[in-house]
């Protein structure tokens, strides 16, 4: 980044500066309170578009910034790529209208302490960024597989790895954590690593073969068992029924016993049956009361109305047909009587109590033929019971006796079986839970061991510390030129972000001149990789003679050589040293450039 002009007007302690950078080196000197460090802030702030100053935390406070007695300030900054420019006013508004930003590392070589200000984190993010070393996944998978991490595992840490390292590291970590629980909780101990290298859950005694003849014998005493009780409840059975016969016989004895009676009632009833028939129709036929409406009474009156028609004289013999016809009409009018007769009005009003005494007997005869068939089944029965009893004396008791005791005996030693099969069951199901909780064990003991490889491999000194150690290189390679072309200390930024000497001793116990140094060289480091190409080193003056000596050598080194575009340094002095042909020399004097004969 070449710079061709500065121009500032009333910004802090300059009130007008007009500089012209003929040289790749601008060297400002002055006395204490000239205004150096307010072109340091002018320039920084124009160049960065960063519009806080140093000791500015409100935005209402920009005013401070103004020179005194002014009303606005600004600062331009012009050089090939535009004019960068930075404007103030007393209400604390500001414009950064044209801003220069070529690069987000410009603040480390305007600040060249910023970088040792750093945490280690915020290096290492810089370091990245600045080396353009991008998070490959399939990289850093790669890494992993060679590290020895189980393949699923890898598989499962690339979508971890789209947020970053950290958070990769993180959410492995975590996992390591979840399968340490879940061995605790599988085991019910606490985890240890040596602990869950060969942890095994406790088998219990158990012969394996033991319930192959208990379940043999299981089979074949069911099969027995069933056949016995069936052979036992078909005698239960048969007994049960004999019981029902048995219990049958005195009803049976009782019916039989009332044949006789029932049968006398029968015959009793019979005969008066047949007499009360006998006397209704005697007296319908008495009262001419005889059925007169069918066929029957019809062809009866044509017989009687036609007879005497065909009736053959009295000195011959009549014809068959003629007795027949006679016959016929003798036999209906005995039943019905005779035809055209009105009948005796006092048999016509027998006959309702001759008929009902007639139904009553028919009904007595019929209730006696049903008692009495009732009677001659129950006999059969009974006869029956008795030869079945006299064929059967009961069943043997003591055989039955004997069936239910083997019933008995099987069951007892079948109930022995099971419980011996439950048990061998209980031992094989513990036996088993024992196998796997061995093997779950196992496997999150498996897990740990790969989470944890892959946590350790994802945390900063892992992988992201191989990908450092691999940008490090030209980092620290151009700290080593810095240091061989200035004859200083050789410093080096280690894999874990922090900075020493090569005698071991850390930045943060290094003398204000080797801080110095060592920034000036960090920012030249950055510069040069970034591709800046510009620096800002103030407070030359911290250095002693031979270190000044030393910087004029190294910065003149870097633009001889031309791989520098644009240095700005700034130091307190007496008076403007003899510089290189590579530097110009700008002696500040009261906010102002002034001629170097005021240098005096």
């Amino acid at each position: 980044m070449k710079l061709n002009r500065i121009e500032i007007r009333n910004v802090l302690g300059i009130a007008f500066a007009e500089i012209d950078l003929p040289t790749p080196v601008a060297f400002f000197a002055g006395f204490n309170g000239s205004g150096k460090t307010s072109i340091v802030e002018a320039v920084r702030m124009a160049l960065g578009g960063d519009l806080v100053a140093r000791g500015v935390k409100l935005k209402k406070e920009l005013k401070s910034l103004v020179h005194e007695g002014a009303k606005d300030g600004s600062a331009e900054v012009i050089h090939g790529d535009g004019t960068p420019t930075f404007a103030l006013f007393p209400s604390g508004k500001t414009t950064d209208e044209n801003v220069y930003r070529p690069s987000p590392f410009l603040h480390l070589v305007c600040e060249p302490h910023a970088f040792a200000a750093m945490n280690e984190l915020e290096r290492r993010k810089t370091l990245f960024a600045l080396m353009k070393v991008k998070l490959d996944v399939k990289d850093v998978i790669a890494r992993l597989k060679k590290r020895g991490v189980d393949e699923k595992k890898v598989d499962r840490v690339g979508p971890l790895l789209k947020a970053g390292f950290e958070a990769a590291h993180d959410a492995s970590k975590l996992k390591g954590t979840e399968a340490k629980s879940a061995w605790r909780v599988t085991t019910g101990e606490v985890y240890g690593s040596e602990k869950a290298k060969d942890w095994a859950a406790e088998v219990p005694a158990f012969d394996a073969g033991a319930a192959a003849p208990l379940r043999a014998e299981l089979a074949k005493l069911d099969a027995d068992l069933e056949a016995g009780q069936q052979n036992l409840g078909a005698m239960q059975a048969e007994e049960k029924r004999r019981q029902e016969q048995r219990a049958k016989l005195p009803a049976l004895e009782a019916k039989v016993d009332t044949y006789q009676r029932v049968d006398n009632k029968l015959a009793v009833d019979r005969a008066g049956l047949a007499e009360w028939e006998q006397k209704l129709a005697a007296t319908k036929a008495e009262a001419g009361q005889g059925k007169r409406v069918g066929l029957v009474h019809d062809l009866a009156a044509a017989v009687a109305y036609l007879l005497p028609f065909g009736q053959t004289s009295v000195d011959k013999q009549p014809t068959q047909e003629e007795c027949d016809a006679e016959a016929a009409l003798t036999a209906y009018e005995r039943e019905h009587g005779r035809i055209g007769a009105t009948g005796s009005p006092e048999a016509a009003a027998r006959i309702p109590e001759y008929q009902k005494a007639r139904d009553l007997m028919a009904n007595a005869v019929a209730a006696g033929e049903t008692a009495l068939a009732e009677i001659q089944a129950a006999q059969a029965e009974h006869e029956i019971i008795l030869q079945a009893m006299a064929d059967d004396a009961g069943g043997d008791p003591a055989v039955r006796a004997e069936a239910e005791g083997k019933v008995a005996k099987m069951k007892a030693r079948r109930a022995e079986i099971v419980v011996a099969l439950d048990r061998q069951h209980t031992l094989q199901l513990a036996a088993d839970s024992a196998a796997k909780k061995t093997a779950d064990a196992a496997e999150h003991h498996a897990d740990v061991v790969a989470w944890d490889l892959i946590t350790t491999a994802l945390a900063p000194d892992g992988i992201p510390g191989e990908l450092l150690a691999e940008a490090l290189d030209p980092f620290n390679a151009r700290l080593q030129q810095s240091a061989d072309d200035a004859e200083w200390p050789v410093l080096k930024l280690g894999t874990d972000m922090v900075l020493r000497q090569a005698n071991g001793r850390a930045y943060q116990f290094f003398s204000e001149a080797e801080k110095w140094r060592a920034d000036a060289m960090l920012a030249e480091a950055i510069s040069h990789l970034s591709g800046l190409r510009f620096l800002m080193l103030d407070r030359f003056d911290v250095l002693d003679n031979k270190g000044r000596a030393d910087a004029l050598a190294w910065v003149d080194v870097l633009a001889r050589e031309g791989e520098i575009d644009t240095v700005l340094m700034f130091g307190t002095l007496k008076s403007v040293p003899a510089l290189p042909q590579t530097f110009t020399a700008h002696w500040v004097q009261r906010g102002e450039i002034a001629e170097l004969a005021e240098a005096a």
